[in-house]
């Protein structure tokens, strides 16, 4: 279930990363296809801001989670773990198809699994959402998870897991850690948004959030 914190979405933004092409010129997906990733532990609030950001930047919304469930792109349905493991060669399709569909050249994509179904070549900036994993576990709670599955998914968050998978897959460069604590979903669009036009230059800060400075890991155990 989404974070359902509220917020403006504000007014569209310019996107400074969005191409201009002759019509009629010849292109394929690799030179005008953009696309801006959000990820992070589920509960962090993924879907409520990649909603509003693609809303203000005018760009499509694809949740990959959502993707997976709707078009059945798993190979089976992990029961213990109440969870689909997707068939990342379908998947793969499935993006690209969406790229190629997408009227704005410019995609979206919310999700905490990162693999080899992006075309990261055209990743323009990944953002990674952080969450105190007490609020995170709150959260969990409310969402009447199980405590193994609160417990697994607070333990990914205290690691820095999505923080850690993103920079193997993308390199630091393009990976930007937001911390989402105590922040309304307002907040956290304007500092993503702020990244995204140019207005701030620290794009790339992966790191600046470490949780095991806080928190002892053998609390969660």
């Amino acid at each position: 279930m989404p974070d359902s914190r509220s917020g403006d979405p504000g007014s569209k933004a310019s996107f400074q990363g969005k191409l201009n092409v002759p019509a009629g010129a010849p292109y394929t997906i690799t030179e005008l296809a953009i696309l801006i990733l959000i990820t992070g532990t589920p509960g962090v609030g993924k879907s409520i801001l990649a909603s509003k950001l693609s809303k203000k930047l005018d760009c499509q919304h694809v949740d990959i989670s959502t993707l997976v469930r709707r078009k059945k792109l798993y190979t089976r349905v992990d029961k213990k773990r109440r969870t689909l493991i997707a068939d990342e060669r379908r998947l793969k399709s499935a993006v690209n198809n969406l790229i190629r569909e997408d009227n704005n050249r410019c995609l979206v994509i919310s999700t905490h699994f990162l693999g080899g179904y992006l075309p990261i070549s055209l990743v323009k900036y990944c953002f990674v959402l952080r969450l105190s994993p007490e609020k995170l576990r709150k959260r969990l709670v409310l969402r009447r998870w199980s405590r193994s599955k609160i417990r697994e998914n607070v333990e990914a968050e205290l690691i820095g897991v999505c923080q850690f998978e993103a920079i193997a897959l993308l390199g630091r460069k393009k990976v930007h850690e937001v911390d989402t604590t105590g922040k309304s979903s307002t907040k956290v669009l304007g500092e993503v948004s702020n990244l995204v036009d140019g207005k701030k230059k620290d794009i790339g800060n992966a790191g600046v959030v470490d949780w095991l400075e806080t928190y002892d890991l053998k609390t969660w155990g």
